[in-house]
């Protein structure tokens, strides 16, 4: 769901917290890091790393001030991805938000992608000819050579979301690949429709009761 100004679209955002605090549950709030230097140019990143862009390091204030809105005085934990995008991607959003309780949880950690980690799609099909087409859609990178296989991920992921059943909210900040499978399993998804989902860069997904799941922007 898309916000308008704050200001004009006041009653619009005051309906949604209800709707999250009410209908029961935890929430999570899960966004992915701002854009970096390899996703401009089309790099997997996986377990390699990046700085954030200028456009990434705005996305991650937006994501911050989208918080703000929507928490209104709570202050739930931060649950952050170790690797440094996420973690510069966390930083930027607290600016918006008071003292918050950070952790680093490598369950949020980005798909390793082994050998291909830092390559573009281009240079993967040239070294490994017709790799990507032997699978389905967006599943060739579960089987990069010394990369996370798709079980790994998800026990990982399954374990993570157990873990924040006992909160009643928590800010997760992480990835491309990992938060379409978190939001997947949220949502009893199948693997081919969960990988297609938007991973929007400069929004916050409110997960909800019942797997439930709302855009904030």
């Amino acid at each position: 769901m898309r916000a308008r100004s704050p200001r004009s679209g006041w009653p619009f955002i005051r309906a949604i917290r209800w709707w999250l605090r009410h209908e029961g549950g935890r929430v999570i709030y899960l966004l992915r890091h701002g854009e970096t230097e390899f996703n401009r140019e089309g790099r997997y990143q996986g377990a390699a790393d990046s700085p954030l862009t200028e456009r990434g390091q705005g996305q991650s204030l937006t994501c911050g001030r989208i918080l703000q809105r929507h928490l209104d005085g709570r202050l739930p934990p931060l649950w952050c991805s170790p690797q440094p995008r996420a973690q510069v991607t966390a930083g930027l959003v607290a600016r918006a938000l008071p003292p918050l309780d950070l952790r680093l949880d490598p369950r949020l950690r980005e798909i390793s992608m082994g050998v291909w980690d830092g390559l573009t799609r281009a240079e993967i099909e040239s070294g490994w000819p017709g790799t990507r087409k032997a699978h389905p859609p967006r599943q060739w990178m579960f089987h990069a050579p010394g990369g996370e296989r798709l079980e790994q991920v998800l026990d990982r992921l399954r374990a993570l979301l157990a873990d924040a059943a006992s909160l009643p909210d928590v800010i997760f900040v992480g990835h491309g690949v990992t938060g379409r499978l978190l939001r997947g399993l949220h949502r009893n998804l199948p693997l081919p429709e969960a990988l297609l989902l938007d991973a929007a860069q400069n929004a916050v997904f409110a997960l909800g009761p019942d797997g439930s799941e709302t855009r904030l922007d």
